[in-house]
C-alpha cells in the first residue's frame, strides 16, 4: 500500500505544476485543454465565472462514480486532490510567464500534463476524464482510448463556436503537449515494451539477454505457418532504452531474426530482470 507521505508528495507537486500551467500559461492566453479540465476552461471563458468553481462542479460526479468504477480510497484521494487544485487556483495568482501563444500552448500543456501525471502516480486524478471514459466504455463497449478521443474532438469542435479557430488550434497543441507529458511522467523511461524474437539462434540470444543485458526471458514453443516446422520463440520485457540494446544483440547474433515489439500497459509478477546471485 502506498504510504500517505508519498501520496501527499505526488499530490502537492501535481497541484503546483498544474496551477503553474493554468495560471502562467493557459488561462492568460485564452487557451483550453482536453477532457474535464478543458470543459472547465471553456465554460470559465464563456460565462466569466471563476475556473475553480467549474473544476469542482464538473469533476464532482465523476469522482463519486470513481467509488464504483475503481475504489472508495481512489475516489477520496482524487476528491482531495481536485479540491486542492481548485483551492490553489482560486487563492494563488502567479505571474504570466509569456504572452507568446505557441510557447504558452507548449509549456502550459507540459506543466499541466506533468501535474496530472504526478497525481496519477499518487493514485489519484486531477481530471475526471478517465473515469467518465471508463463508465462510457462499460455502457457502450468501446475502448477507453477511443472514447477519450471522441470526447476531445467534441470539446474542441464546440470550442470552435465560442473561441477563434486560431485559439482552438493552439489549444490542440496544448492538449497534445499535456498528453505526452502525462505519458512521460506516468511511464517515463521505464515504460515497458514486450518483445517476441523468432530466430534460429535462440539459445545464443537467450544466453546474451540473460547474462549480458540481465533480462528475464521466456521460451515459447511454436510452429512455423509456412514450413509447418517446430521452432522456439523468445519473449522478454524491457524498457525503451533496453529495446535498442536488444535490437543490437539480435542483429549481431542473427540478422535474419524476426523481432516484434508492443507496448505494455500493465505487468505483475514474474521475473522481468535477472540478477546473478553471488555468495
Amino acid at each position: 500500500m502506498m504510504s500517505f507521505i508519498k501520496v501527499l508528495m505526488y499530490s502537492v507537486l501535481g497541484i503546483a505544476l498544474a496551477t503553474l500551467g493554468l495560471e502562467s500559461f493557459i488561462v492568460p492566453s485564452g487557451l483550453i485543454d482536453g477532457g474535464i479540465t478543458g470543459v472547465s476552461l471553456l465554460l470559465s471563458q464563456i460565462t466569466g465565472q471563476p475556473l475553480w468553481l467549474f473544476l469542482l462542479l464538473i469533476n464532482a460526479p465523476f469522482v463519486i462514480a470513481g467509488v464504483i468504477v475503481i475504489s472508495p480510497r481512489f475516489a477520496l484521494t482524487s476528491a482531495i486532490t481536485i479540491a486542492g487544485l481548485a483551492f490553489v487556483v482560486h487563492f494563488t495568482h502567479l505571474p504570466v510567464i509569456t504572452t507568446d501563444r505557441l510557447l504558452a500552448a507548449i509549456f502550459g500543456g507540459v506543466s499541466l500534463g506533468a501535474g496530472i501525471g504526478l497525481a496519477m502516480r499518487g493514485a489519484s486524478v486531477l481530471d475526471g476524464t478517465e473515469i467518465l471514459a471508463m463508465l462510457a466504455s462499460r455502457r457502450t463497449g468501446f475502448p477507453v482510448g477511443d472514447i477519450i478521443l471522441i470526447m476531445n474532438i467534441g470539446i474542441f469542435s464546440v470550442a470552435a463556436f465560442y473561441l477563434s479557430i486560431e485559439s482552438v488550434l493552439y489549444s490542440i497543441i496544448t492538449y497534445l503537449a499535456a498528453s505526452k507529458s502525462v505519458d512521460f511522467i506516468v511511464y517515463g523511461l521505464e515504460e515497458q515494451v514486450g518483445l517476441m524474437i523468432v530466430s534460429n539462434e535462440v539459445e545464443d540470444l537467450r544466453q546474451k539477454l540473460i547474462h549480458d543485458l540481465h533480462l528475464g526471458v521466456t521460451l515459447l514453443h511454436a510452429t512455423s505457418g509456412l514450413l509447418n516446422k517446430e521452432q522456439r520463440v523468445l519473449m522478454c520485457i524491457a524498457n525503451r532504452i533496453e529495446v535498442h540494446k536488444i535490437k543490437e544483440v539480435v542483429l549481431e547474433t542473427d540478422p535474419a531474426a524476426f523481432v516484434m515489439t508492443h507496448k505494455l500497459n500493465f505487468t505483475m509478477g514474474g521475473k522481468v530482470k535477472y540478477r546473478q546471485i553471488t555468495h
